[in-house]
């Protein structure tokens, strides 16, 4: 079996992981909401972001082993004897990039200062703060569930 057979099928996965992931992206400043938001009564407060610096969320570890496992079973159907075991390597080390690479998500720390002047500082996913934004940051049971712009009113 020839290099071009051995490379054709994990270059199709990478092909089809990245420009899934740019689709993806494109949906990026819609805020999701979790099913279990739906219908609560949640708490909120109003704060001002006073500073921002970007961040990235690291995959703990999911998203690589399931790209590995996916890959190697992809790469193992290429090729015969060593030409397999090369492909299924190959198709395992690709899967494990590519399922960190989707697994990792850019995000912002913002210190924010409430109204009553007391300051915090959090991790959210996303790059859309800026110093001086109003925010509203919704929570239930002293755990923060999103954080949205508003105006200044």
């Amino acid at each position: 079996m020839n290099l071009k057979k051995i490379f054709f099928l994990p270059l199709m996965v990478i092909t089809f992981v990245v420009g899934f992931n740019s689709c993806a992206q494109m949906y990026d400043n819609t805020q999701e909401v979790s099913y279990e938001d739906a219908g609560q009564l949640m708490d909120f407060q109003y704060a001002t972001v006073i500073d921002v610096s970007n961040v990235r969320i690291k995959d703990p570890g999911t998203g690589a082993m399931i790209g590995a496992v996916l890959g190697a079973v992809i790469g193992s159907f290429v090729g015969e004897g060593k030409a397999n075991t090369l492909a299924t390597m190959t198709g395992g080390l690709t899967g494990a990039y590519l399922g960190y690479k989707s697994d990792t998500a850019n995000a912002q720390q913002i210190t924010i200062e409430f109204d009553d002047g007391t300051q915090k500082a959090l991790v959210v996913k996303g790059t859309e703060f800026r110093p001086g934004d109003r925010v509203r940051l919704i929570y239930r049971n002293g755990k923060i569930v999103r954080v949205e712009k508003v105006s200044r009113r």
